[in-house]
């Protein structure tokens, strides 16, 4: 960063000034996780809000009195697909899942059925 700064904005960087933008991009780039993580309660409420009779679970763990909660899980199950499942799907359950590999490590797992209509 800082060859490319004297060569093409003909500015001296310094290797505070780099690591502190690297940082701010990364930021940008990758959202602010902790301002979002705050934001889960605020999201799970509002679909409680919508949904009454969904399902919305969010887990989060403390490890001592003391210590920050921790996100553990996140499981929605909408009424409407609860309902579509009871009624029209067939006996038939996939369950898939991913690992994320983002910078926050975890899996995914969703589970899939099929209606009349494959």
């Amino acid at each position: 960063m800082i060859k490319l700064g004297k060569k093409e904005l003909k500015v001296d960087l310094t290797m505070g000034v780099c690591r502190r933008a690297r940082k701010l991009a990364k930021d940008d780039i990758n959202g602010n996780y902790k301002y979002e993580f705050k934001r889960l309660f605020d999201y799970a409420n509002a679909l409680k809000r919508a949904d009454n009779d969904g399902t919305i679970d969010l887990l989060v763990e403390r490890l001592t009195p003391n210590h920050r909660p921790m996100f553990r899980r996140f499981y929605v199950c909408f009424s409407a697909m609860t309902r579509g499942f009871r009624e029209c799907c067939r006996p038939f359950v996939s369950l898939d899942s991913c690992f994320l590999k983002g910078m926050l490590k975890g899996a995914l797992l969703v589970d899939v059925g099929r209606d009349a209509n494959n």
